[in-house]
């Protein structure tokens, strides 16, 4: 099966499957014109990358599993495992819902208790994602920056955030070489380290691989424009690359 019609099969664009055999993570053959063919192996490894990602493990991780032939079936045991705590947890959250709107509509008062039943705001994955890649110093710094702003600086912050992403839509039809990408490019390496604390070039650099590496990054992004998540991808990777 050559690379078009995998991604067309699983959604995983041909970038992100470039990127994979650029990293040694999935290496199909290539036949003499240099074009990628991929067997029923390569397709059962690309399922299971595919499952390792929706648990939110790195790509790291996701190599030393696979090269190390670990048990795939105790993995996603504990996997399920966990979805089945989170399917509770959304459980209990639509039920503590379904209360507070009918007290709502009936007038009647729930307990301390039944207000907080369900809520759980321990449990921050992005929060601790970052903390594991950054440290705390530099998640803890972020965040003081954003909780000290008012309620008007919040909104501009926002603002300015939105206004950088549909810049990027307007651009990306230029090629990143081109010098008014660059700028922007630079424009959005400023906003970061004057608003979310210190960002290295490598970071950014890092930053960029994250937006087309986890589905969760690129689908946000990829609300602001068809392809845009894997277009800023190119565009901070070139920028961080050229600079360093």
């Amino acid at each position: 099966m050559n690379i078009k019609k995998v991604s067309e099969l699983t959604g995983v664009s041909i970038r992100t499957l470039h990127y994979y055999d650029e990293i040694a993570l999935l290496c199909p053959n290539k036949k003499d014109n240099g074009y990628r063919e991929y067997n029923d192996l390569d397709l059962d490894r690309l399922q299971h990358i595919m499952l390792y990602r929706k648990m939110n493990l790195s790509l790291n991780e996701i190599k030393a599993l696979l090269n190390n032939n670990a048990n795939m079936i105790d993995v996603l045991t504990d996997q399920r495992t966990r979805l089945e705590a989170q399917q509770q947890q959304i459980h209990s959250m639509i039920t503590l819902i379904d209360q507070t709107i009918k007290s709502k509509k009936e007038g009647s008062k729930m307990t301390p208790e039944e207000k907080f039943k369900g809520i759980n705001f321990n449990d921050n994955q992005y929060e601790q994602e970052a903390r594991k890649k950054y440290g705390d110093k530099a998640v803890d710094i972020s965040q003081k920056k954003i909780n000290q702003l008012s309620d008007n600086g919040k909104d501009q912050l926002s603002q300015e955030w939105i206004d950088i992403f549909v810049t990027f839509n307007q651009l990306k039809d230029k090629p990143i070489e081109d010098q008014t990408v660059l700028q922007h490019t630079e424009k959005f390496y400023h906003f970061l380290n004057k608003n979310f604390g210190t960002y290295s070039l490598d970071a950014f650099y890092g930053l960029g691989d994250m937006y087309i590496i986890d589905e969760r990054f690129t689908n946000n992004i990829n609300q602001y424009g068809e392809g845009l998540g894997e277009y800023m991808s190119e565009a901070m990777k070139y920028y961080a690359t050229i600079n360093s």
